[in-house]
């Protein structure tokens, strides 16, 4: 790989348990992330997943690459190319799920991207993002979704331009969990509240996107950590929107009787995922990890790790705390929802 020298370092054992032996998992497939890093490396696209990929630890199922990128490419990735969590924002962008807005992407895509491969790419991601936030079982979603995620022309087909039609007439209001809606989410809270006790609650990732608000209106003492994380946005922005006070943003963590904290599409960021585990369960009470299911959804290149049920009984051993495992709430997103509480 002497075309990645400098610019990424070998993984030698797995960041959970330390097991050195591993097994190949599955290749990342291309999205915005995968096209900026590229271009940030200045290597081909397809290479460069075929060369980064996921790999599974023989002995916790932790999925994680096989090689990472070094701080200063992750750095330029994070604070300058995707310096916002585009989900994060599309919280406060009610105009980007609309039958108008969605037909103007498809105009786009049609029309004014003929030769420009950055621009049809993001066409394609805006209104799959849209399909996917649909509230419909209809089939036309997934042949059409499907088509979008294909690297060729298959959009300029007459069929696929009637069915958009069709599907922009189902454009009405967001699915449960989609990035229009985040995890702002009744149910979700409700059973948060039944299984754990707490008084305080807080939260680490995307402050737009997580239960903040829903925390406030029930009363809850609320705090967001805003903590430092390369490979990770700039939450300064989105801090601002959610309209967060002074007071309810900490820098670290200190020890809080009776608290719950969020760790909301955040874990599989982190490089050294352990040792912030270690912090978290030393200064809550209890805590709760939302994370993409790597077993059913592909495990994206801007994602260092995957985590498997077996995993999370790995590290509820190793923090010692007790593990409740819930996929039901958000079954329809393929979302895994690990809760540890006190043994």
């Amino acid at each position: 790989m002497k075309f990645l020298t400098g610019k990424t370092f070998k993984i030698k054992s797995c960041p959970i348990c330390g097991f050195t032996n591993n097994v190949f998992h599955s290749l990342s497939k291309k999205n915005l992330y995968s096209e900026k890093i590229s271009k940030i490396l200045n290597v081909n696209e397809n290479k460069m997943l075929s060369k980064i990929y996921n790999v599974k630890c023989k002995k916790c199922s932790l999925i994680y690459k096989n090689f990472w990128f070094k701080p200063k490419i992750i750095k330029i990735l994070f604070k300058k190319e995707i310096p916002l969590h585009p989900k994060g924002m599309d919280i406060f962008e009610k105009k980007k799920f609309e039958k108008k807005y969605f037909l103007n992407e498809f105009n786009n895509l049609i029309k004014f991207h003929k030769n420009n491969k950055e621009k049809i790419n993001k066409s394609k991601r805006v209104m799959g993002s849209i399909i996917s936030a649909i509230d419909s079982n209809s089939k036309t979603l997934k042949s059409c979704k499907k088509i979008l995620n294909k690297d060729n022309e298959d959009y300029k087909k007459k069929k696929f331009q009637k069915n958009i039609l069709k599907i922009s007439n189902l454009i009405k209001k967001p699915k449960r969990f989609s990035r229009f809606v985040g995890y702002n989410d009744r149910i979700l809270w409700n059973y948060l509240m039944k299984i754990t006790n707490f008084k305080i609650y807080g939260e680490v990732g995307c402050p737009s996107w997580g239960m903040l608000k829903i925390a406030k209106r029930n009363k809850k003492k609320i705090f967001f950590y805003d903590r430092k994380e390369n490979n990770f946005w700039n939450e300064k922005i989105l801090i601002k929107k959610s309209r967060l006070k002074k007071r309810e943003i900490v820098y670290s963590l200190d020890r809080k009787k009776n608290s719950l904290f969020g760790i909301i599409e955040y874990l599989d960021h982190l490089v050294r995922p352990l040792n912030f585990l270690n912090e978290v369960a030393y200064s809550n009470d209890s805590f709760f990890i939302l994370t993409e299911d790597p077993t059913k959804n592909n495990l994206p290149i801007q994602h260092f790790t995957g985590f498997q049920h077996t995993t999370f009984f790995h590290i509820a051993k190793k923090i010692n705390k007790l593990l409740i495992l819930n996929n039901k709430i958000l079954k329809s997103k393929n979302m895994i929802l690990a809760i540890f509480k006190k043994n």
